[in-house]
């Protein structure tokens, strides 16, 4: 990865505004992947696995109109390779599900995917983090898998003790809102291993519904409010308690306050500094057990 920061351009900004670009490569093997079906309604007996190896290439940047707004863009190439998994003691994806069932299964062309951001962010007196994003995925192939994504995902950071006006970072009530919504043209699917997830952690490891199994949920369309506090209690050592509530559609009509899925639960954190670089906690509530979770935050 190779990055550039620049003062921003235009004026009427302050000192520490800037632009930025990143260029990049990565790629990541996954050799068993989860798969329970699409929906909202798929059930843990549904449970097959996939093979998946991704590399994407590309570059990202973003200009500061003012101090507390960014404007940027993204675009890059995908290269995926999906499949079964050969062990015979695996039931694998490919003798249970079908194209029809998940799509993207047979053949995984390459795609183009672009994006354009707002990054909204303020800090004292209250603090928030926006990415709000229209995304398209261009299937360089038949283009029968050509999608396109509006994307949201808000932090409000709030803190709650303070001395003299200034908050205390150590004890901080995070809350977080993220829609995920797809649309295609004509008979167009998009593909499952591009579909968003809900369970556990999702592929970049960012907590999700925490009291379900990884990747528990997949569909098109996703929306997910969290709550947490986090609190330091001693040296580097804090407690944390959470609240997750979300729901996939194969259509974003078909969200349903009615029907969301929830969790709750507990944890401890490793502070450095004003910041938690680790978490583990355990998930309850979904009806399925307990989940044990354990993250890394994206700093």
């Amino acid at each position: 990865m190779l990055s550039f920061i620049h003062p921003a351009i235009g004026t009427s900004h302050k000192a520490d505004d800037s632009f930025a670009a990143r260029f990049y490569v990565n790629s990541r093997e996954l050799p068993r992947m989860p798969f329970y079906g699409l929906g909202p309604n798929s059930t843990q007996a549904g449970l097959a696995d996939f093979s998946e190896r991704q590399t994407r290439a590309g570059a990202s940047a973003i200009d500061a109109l003012t101090h507390w707004l960014g404007v940027g863009g993204v675009v890059e190439g995908i290269f995926p390779d999906v499949g079964g998994v050969s062990s015979p003691t695996v039931r694998s994806i490919d003798r249970f599900y079908s194209e029809a069932t998940a799509p993207g299964l047979i053949a995984q062309p390459n795609f183009i995917h672009t994006e354009l951001f707002v990054h909204p962010h303020h800090a004292d007196p209250f603090e928030l983090d926006y990415h709000i994003g229209y995304n398209f995925y261009h299937d360089t192939g038949a283009g029968n898998y050509s999608f396109r994504r509006f994307r949201a995902d808000a932090k409000h950071f709030i803190y709650p003790e303070r001395s003299g006006g200034t908050p205390h970072r150590d004890s901080v009530i995070t809350l977080h809102a993220l829609a995920s919504l797809s649309d295609t043209s004509g008979a167009n699917r998009v593909p499952f291993y591009l579909q968003e997830t809900l369970g556990g952690s999702n592929i970049d490891g960012e907590p999700t519904l925490r009291g379900f199994r990884d990747y528990r949920f997949r569909a098109p369309n996703l929306l997910l409010f969290q709550a947490q506090y986090d609190r330091r209690l001693w040296g580097p050592i804090g407690a944390l308690a959470f609240y997750d509530t979300g729901q996939v559609a194969a259509r974003a009509s078909d969200i349903d306050f009615s029907k969301m899925r929830h969790s709750f639960g507990f944890g401890l954190g490793i502070w450095v500094g004003s910041k938690v670089v680790f978490r583990a906690s355990v998930g309850l509530g979904s009806g399925e057990g307990r989940h044990l979770y354990f993250g890394i935050p994206n700093l």
